[in-house]
């Protein structure tokens, strides 16, 4: 591939994201630079599965023992965010040069340098000032055009999964989605779930379904359904910056129809560093050393942390409330 940043249209987003996936592959882009994970894993790509079901948590352990973040630029640079960093190429120290992004509709499309999965790209906006309002998270409940860019995004795939943390789960600035080709259990296991009463329909035909559990804390969410819900989703994200609440989100697109799990979220303590974000709360989770140690020793207690972590950043919404708003 001869380009850096390659402009790509609609038309040609599926194709051109192959050829860039195949090429990312095939180079060395993904080899470790850490010289004691290199004795074990040849790539940062390297044994990442899914391993055991976490308790009642709906989420399972998901191993990653290759993934070490590691400063990728040549020396310090006055700009700190990475993800504004890593697309400057001759900034940046080999393997990580290797580089190269599609342009489309204003965001960049590139590898996740330190990837969670085995295909784990980042959408991300093109347009960012470290500490400003330009180009940030709050782009996506302040801007309509993010979610239904991302939505099109997803469609045009025909496949995989859209991931958005925002404030919490994430500790960047720079507005940015995560796609793979990832399937979550929560796609499946939502059917199991505790449902509430009711499904509310919208005014735009789709249908909104609360999900609630009074003893299981990380199993609670809203789940929206239909073919066209980029204004539900964006007037349900501006109620929850108006009552000063966080979100994540998951995203696929399965026949015609679009899924959008919505994570109401709150900061709380977090004695163990969870940061938990959309991929934890759709059922496949990666933890700290200090984590995974006290998981080893003591899974009770380790089951019980993560249950109260939830029930401190995890919302319970109102289902009255989701009446009003959506009709």
């Amino acid at each position: 591939m001869e380009y850096n940043v390659r402009f790509t249209l609609d038309n040609d987003l599926k194709q051109n994201f192959e050829e860039l996936n195949k090429y990312i592959m095939n180079s060395d882009y993904f080899n470790s630079t850490d010289e004691e994970i290199k004795k074990k894993y040849k790539t940062r790509l390297d044994g990442i599965k899914k391993g055991e079901l976490l308790d009642d948590t709906g989420m399972n352990l998901l191993e990653v023992p290759g993934r070490k973040v590691m400063v990728t630029t040549k020396k310090d640079y006055q700009i700190k965010c990475p993800l504004c960093l890593n697309p400057q190429v001759d900034k940046i120290i080999y393997p990580y040069n290797l580089e190269k992004l599609l342009l489309w509709r204003g965001y960049l499309i590139k590898p996740n340098t330190f990837p969670y999965f085995k295909l784990h790209y980042l959408i991300q906006s093109s347009d960012h000032i470290d500490g400003t309002d330009r180009g940030n998270q709050n782009e996506v409940h302040k801007d309509p055009y993010v979610i239904e860019d991302m939505l099109e995004f997803i469609k045009l795939m025909k496949d995989g999964s859209l991931l958005f943390n925002g404030w919490v789960g994430n500790s960047l600035g720079h507005l940015h989605f995560h796609y793979t080709d990832t399937h979550f259990p929560i796609k499946t296991k939502f059917k199991k779930y505790l449902l509430s009463k009711d499904t509310i329909p919208t005014k735009n035909g789709s249908l909104v379904n609360i999900y609630r559990d009074e003893y299981n804390n990380c199993k609670n969410f809203i789940l929206i359904k239909g073919k066209n819900q980029e204004n539900n989703i964006f007037q349900f994200l501006q109620y929850l910056n108006s009552q000063k609440l966080f979100y994540n989100l998951l995203i696929y697109y399965n026949k015609g129809i679009f899924f959008t799990f919505v994570f109401i979220r709150r900061k709380g303590e977090d004695k163990l560093n969870f940061n938990f974000g959309s991929a934890h709360m759709s059922g496949l989770s990666a933890f700290s050393e200090n984590s995974l140690i006290l998981l080893k020793n003591n899974k009770k207690d380790f089951f019980k942390i993560i249950d109260n972590y939830c029930t401190e950043t995890l919302v319970k919404i109102d289902e009255e409330m989701i009446k009003k708003l959506f009709n």
